[in-house]
Parts: C-alpha cells; structure tokens; sequence
C-alpha cells in the first residue's frame, strides 16, 4: 500500500488529492513501524475511507482506460487495507502476551539458569 500510493501520490501531487494520499503514507509507515495496535487501526481505517472516496470521484470524474486502471488499482488498496484490519486484533493479542518490563535489571524468572 505504501509503495503503490507513493507512485500514484507523487505523480498526482498537483492534480488531485494526493497531498491527503501522502499525508496517509506518513501516518502508514509510523504505524507499520511502530506496530502500536490503535495506530495500525486508526491509519487504516483512514486509508479505506480515502480510497473508498477516491475511488467514487475517480468513477464519476474520468472515463476511459487509465481511469479504469486506477479505479481498480484503488480496489486493491481498499481490500487490502480492510484485510489488514481484519487481522489487527492479533496484533493487539500479541503484545497482550509480551510481559512489560520496568528498569534495566532482569527479572529473577528471567535468569532462569544463569547465575
């Protein structure tokens, strides 16, 4: 999602919306990066309502083959976008499971063998 909306979104920069498009990429890769469970949720959200929006103006404003070729490009990325969202909840599940630590000194549980 990252790669193909920064194609499209440089090569649009000045004819459509595509100042939101790279606005969103921003947000994607810190949450790709930092994999906290509500930005992961919250950018992808806001991705598939940008695309579904685009995806109406791209059908009501253009015709022809280059039209349709990005109209079906941006189905893609909404799919792919409420995929990914559909598997957030195990995101949120795996760091339920990762123990918190506080301060720089292991636990005792986890010095397990070494002395």
């Amino acid at each position: 999602m990252i790669v193909s909306e920064s194609a499209i979104g440089v090569w649009q920069y000045l004819f459509d919306v595509a100042g939101l498009g790279l606005g969103l990429i921003g947000a994607l890769l810190f949450a790709a990066v930092s994999l906290n469970h509500q930005m992961v949720r919250a950018s992808l959200v806001a991705f598939a309502i940008y695309t579904a929006g685009h995806f109406v103006y791209q059908e009501l404003h253009f015709d022809g083959s280059a039209a349709h070729v990005i109209s079906g490009s941006l189905i893609v990325e909404f799919l792919l976008a409420v995929s990914l969202l559909a598997l957030t909840p195990r995101l949120k599940q795996r760091h339920a499971r990762v123990p918190a630590r506080s301060g720089g000194r292991p636990r005792v549980s986890e010095m397990s063998g070494t002395l």
